[in-house]
């Protein structure tokens, strides 16, 4: 496949975006970045993407980010062959040495097979740039196994927060699992991927409310243009964000751009210009907690 972009649609003109006035000092955190080689993992999963299977390296990124202030960046696992997780981490470690923006690795864990959890958590801890793990389950269900719970209730001892990537429908029996966890950090990326439908909005805000009345729990204003299709608005995206902002405060929501995932329907320009025009109406202090130091201090890049 070519590695021209020029394929992807971009669904929001400038006119509808306007152009931020922000202007962090520090420059901001994008809090969920992925990267690949395909010449060097497999990724199985882009099979149902094409138009994203391609390459994709720092300078891929920084290309496409222009004014976009991104001084620091998280990358999360990109779900490559579970065996190969190890070897993704030592991936994005050698990236890091050139692009010096990557301050964290969210790291893959197979948190209910224990015994090579806890053997790949030995070694991911020998790592610096490892601030969390992340796994992926099409079954939900599987959160809730005994193995799951119980390496979950070590990661504190390893200083690792754990990411939730689900759909919406799975928030029960992430609730349960949550529950059964308040000593452990978690973070739920994409808000929980909700059905970006108004005559659903009601069920958005139950889930973010009881999400938030866990103090351990975080979550990432990010992937929502996904959710949303191709035909995504400020208008459709705008009450989800404001009502995660009300549920979370600034204190527990980080910026993430879901690069390059989001190119499927826009742009990383686009997006970040959307959100911070949201909060223009928050004080210096506020935006630079939502875009910067929430992500500093929950994945430690201090």
């Amino acid at each position: 496949m070519s590695n021209s972009i020029s394929h992807l649609p971009n669904n929001s003109p400038s006119s509808h975006h306007p152009k931020s006035d922000s202007s962090f000092k520090q420059g901001i955190v994008d809090a969920h970045a992925h990267f690949w080689d395909l010449s060097r993992l497999d990724y199985p999963w882009l099979d149902e993407v094409p138009a994203i299977k391609r390459d994709y390296f720092p300078k891929d990124y920084t290309d496409q980010i222009k004014d976009v202030p991104v001084a620091e960046i998280v990358f999360v696992q990109s779900d490559c062959a579970s065996e190969q997780s190890l070897k993704e981490v030592e991936f994005v470690s050698r990236l890091a040495l050139q692009e010096t923006r990557i301050k964290g690795i969210v790291a893959h864990n197979p948190i209910d097979n224990i015994h090579r959890a806890i053997k790949e958590l030995d070694i991911l801890k020998t790592n610096p740039l490892v601030k969390g793990i992340r796994c992926m389950f099409k079954d939900s269900g599987r959160f809730l196994s005994r193995q799951a719970i119980e390496v979950l209730h070590v990661l504190p001892s390893y200083n690792y927060s754990f990411d939730i990537c689900i759909q919406f429908n799975d928030l029960p029996n992430i609730i349960k699992m949550i529950e059964q966890c308040p000593d452990t950090s978690f973070i739920i990326d994409h808000l929980a991927k909700p059905v970006i439908d108004e005559s659903r909005f009601e069920e958005f805000q139950q889930g973010m409310d009881v999400l938030a009345s866990f103090p351990n729990v975080f979550a990432k204003i990010s992937g929502l243009i996904t959710e949303a299709g191709p035909h995504w608005s400020t208008e459709k995206l705008k009450p989800y964000i404001t009502y995660a902002i009300e549920a979370f405060g600034r204190h527990r929501l980080m910026f993430g751009s879901n690069w390059p995932v989001l190119l499927l329907n826009g742009t990383l320009t686009s997006w970040y210009e959307m959100v911070d025009s949201f909060m223009q109406s928050y004080s210096n202090d506020e935006r630079s907690q939502l875009f910067r130091k929430t992500a500093e201090v929950v994945y430690r890049l201090k």
